[in-house]
């Protein structure tokens, strides 16, 4: 089994190498081990909008991030472990139990009574550890899954909650669990959160290795860096990659009701309405990028609107 230990930090330069190991390591079995700084990540098919607090995430300079395997919306934090297996694919149905299965058996040899639950989570108790996606293609599976160790919970719960309630559509919606953080869980928890991810990498090496540590060359990790770039970092597919979606918000604006509904689609506005009326604000949204900066700039314009643009998603 080849092993990829990613040192970085940042969520998208991550999940691009993700995405450069599964196009270019297309031989055996690949297992790679990382960590995000805080980030939102979520699945292929999702409504970005709906799942993140993007105002409370552009605030606290927190990342947003697609990932091209489906599923619901996770939080990260350098208290969660992300484990990451590649291999030959066993058909073209998704089976996550042949991925769960070495992990609940690792983390019970380490003293943690983990259990597979539903199709892709793992539990402790009547609590979530480890939501997981996967995707299949060219005869190569991509699964990926978390380990909550010491992840600031309260964050994971403010972030990974956008405006759901405002949102229809049918993209994939995230289903929200009770979770909990490993450590405590523990009768002798791991100093740190390093020391669990390398406790971890030693059984898996003893009881599914030898491991075959991977270096990648400078060329690799600067064509990483470009994918970064070109792909993971752009409000074209974080943000207009997703389905269409309707956005219909009452609330009290400035002392006074205040009803807004839109249709975007491929990122963007594409009818948008206001109770009480403002047409010329309205015209002037249409095809209007649902991106704070851009609703703000139109938005200028409007002094009874002004500031309205953090509301709007």
């Amino acid at each position: 089994m080849r092993f990829f230990y990613n040192e970085s930090m940042d969520p998208y330069f991550n999940q691009a190498y993700e995405e450069y190991i599964f196009n270019h390591y297309r031989e055996g079995v690949n297992f790679l081990l990382w960590r995000n700084g805080p980030a939102v990540v979520c699945g292929a098919g999702q409504c970005v909008p709906a799942e993140t607090n993007l105002t409370l995430a552009a605030r606290e300079k927190v990342a947003v991030v697609r990932r091209p395997t489906g599923g619901g919306a996770v939080y990260h934090d350098a208290g969660n472990v992300n484990y990451t297996f590649m291999a030959p694919a066993r058909g073209k149905h998704i089976d996550y139990a042949r991925f769960l299965q070495p992990v609940v058996a690792i983390l019970r040899a380490l003293g943690i009574e983990a259990r597979m639950d539903g199709i892709s989570e793992l539990m402790l108790g009547d609590y979530k550890i480890s939501g997981n996606a996967q995707k299949i293609a060219a005869d190569r599976v991509w699964h990926h899954g978390t380990l909550l160790y010491d992840t600031d919970l309260d964050k994971l719960r403010q972030l990974a909650n956008g405006k759901r309630v405002f949102v229809d559509s049918r993209a994939t919606a995230s289903r929200p669990a009770p979770v909990t953080n490993i450590r405590q869980w523990m009768a002798e928890p791991f100093t740190d959160t390093e020391a669990f991810m390398q406790a971890f990498l030693a059984e898996l090496d003893r009881t599914y290795g030898p491991l075959t540590r991977v270096e990648l060359s400078p060329d690799d990790l600067a064509a990483i860096r470009d994918l970064a770039e070109q792909k993971y970092r752009t409000w074209a597919w974080t943000i207009a990659r997703g389905p269409a979606f309707t956005f219909r918000r009452m609330f009290i604006w400035r002392g006074a009701p205040l009803t807004v509904t839109y249709r975007a689609k491929r990122g963007c506005i594409e009818t948008i309405s206001f109770e009480p009326n403002h047409p010329e604000a309205a015209l002037a949204l249409r095809g209007v990028r649902v991106k704070r900066h851009d609703l703000a700039r139109a938005l200028e314009a409007f002094p009874d609107l002004d500031g309205l643009a953090p509301e709007l998603f």
